[in-house]
């Protein structure tokens, strides 16, 4: 094992400037966008998948794989959120209230993403940095998965 720390990261929400969405109309641009992190030590990997499958149990009804904080109830909310407080881990996020972004700034297509996830892999670093000293196993690096987004980015493809 060679990294100490994983950094699983996913975002809400959209990129999209401009033509925010209306409270119940169709289509628009999200008015957030989050980008955040879940931070483990790489010896906790193999416990995760067991967190999750006891976050799954909390829903005997779901047919889909995935875990989705928008299709919980209340009472999944919470007790999801219970579940996640007893471990190990730490969750880091970058937050954009796209309203407060002057128009023409991110003109590019994923400018924006890349620009708070450059913020977000800052935090992480900070993080592993001064939790190494706790840390003995692995070399202090940090491995991180990025989740699919709705189109593959070419600029992160070359990643691995």
């Amino acid at each position: 094992m060679t990294h100490s720390f994983l950094a699983y990261i996913d975002e809400s929400g959209d990129d999209g400037i401009g033509n925010y969405r209306v409270v119940g109309a169709r289509g628009g641009s999200t008015k957030w966008l989050v980008i955040s992190a879940c931070l483990l030590r790489q010896t906790f990997d193999l416990d995760a998948v067991e967190w999750r499958d006891d976050i799954r149990a909390l829903m005997p009804k779901k047919k889909k794989p995935g875990i989705h904080f928008s299709s919980m109830s209340h009472g999944q909310r919470i007790a999801a959120a219970q579940s996640l407080l007893t471990r190990p881990i730490r969750a880091v996020s970058i937050l954009s209230n796209k309203t407060t972004i002057p128009d023409g700034v991110y003109t590019d297509k994923n400018q924006l993403y890349f620009y708070l996830t450059r913020y977000l892999i800052e935090r992480i670093s900070w993080f592993c940095r001064d939790m190494r000293p706790q840390v003995p196993h692995g070399d202090g690096r940090v491995k991180i998965t990025f989740s699919r987004r709705g189109k593959i980015l070419p600029r992160l493809s070359g990643l691995s």
